[in-house]
């Protein structure tokens, strides 16, 4: 096992089980894409430690160690960034980082769901300023940009929102984001967290 900066490269997470509810290998990359795109702020095509830092412990809550964890097990090249292909790979590979809160797939069951489509009605009014039913791109970039979201990364999070591709976003589509991605919760602080968050390797 190599090691970079006294942390293991080769840290083991718990490999994804056989179970029928799993989502697909297309569904996996989807949805790593779509989160790819939220923590890529300056949208280069790849995710700096300082980015992956910035989306896990100012926006979600983490802990350092746990930061440092995921980054060097992501970064499976070693070259000091995080390409889309290695988050891809990380998110079929690894179970528990799909379902990590802010960065996983957040597939919420029950009173849970319930309560993030009640959560994306009340984002969804708030972004909504012009009561049109629908949110523009403007409204989109003006709310995200005061959570200190970059242009670059609001057109990733807009494309990732229009389902559609018709240029608005719906109460459906914001609604259906919020519960496939938990990454799009903590970036709108629909969710947050008291406490400092480890991640279990």
């Amino acid at each position: 096992c190599r090691t970079r900066g006294g942390a293991p490269s080769c840290l083991l997470f718990a490999l994804q089980s056989d179970d029928d509810d799993e989502p697909s290998v297309d569904e996996i990359h989807a949805s790593a894409d779509a989160i790819f795109g939220m923590i890529d702020s300056d949208a280069n095509g790849s995710i700096s430690y300082s980015e992956l830092q910035t989306h896990l412990i100012e926006v979600c809550g983490y802990t350092q160690d746990a930061v440092d964890s995921i980054y060097y097990a992501l970064d499976a090249d070693m070259d000091g960034s995080i390409t889309r292909d290695e988050l891809r790979m990380g998110f079929v590979r690894y179970k528990n980082l799909r379902d990590a809160p802010g960065m996983g797939m957040g597939r919420p069951d029950g009173d849970d769901m319930a309560s993030i489509r009640e959560d994306a009605v009340k984002i969804f009014d708030s972004i909504d300023t012009d009561d049109s039913g629908t949110i523009d791109d403007d409204e989109l970039r003006n709310f995200l940009r005061e959570k200190g979201y970059g242009d670059n990364a609001i057109d990733s999070i807009y494309s990732t929102l229009d389902v559609d591709r018709d240029g608005q976003i719906t109460r459906e589509e914001l609604s259906d984001a919020f519960v496939r991605y938990s990454a799009l919760r903590y970036a709108t602080g629909s969710e947050s967290s008291d406490d400092a968050q480890e991640f279990e390797l």
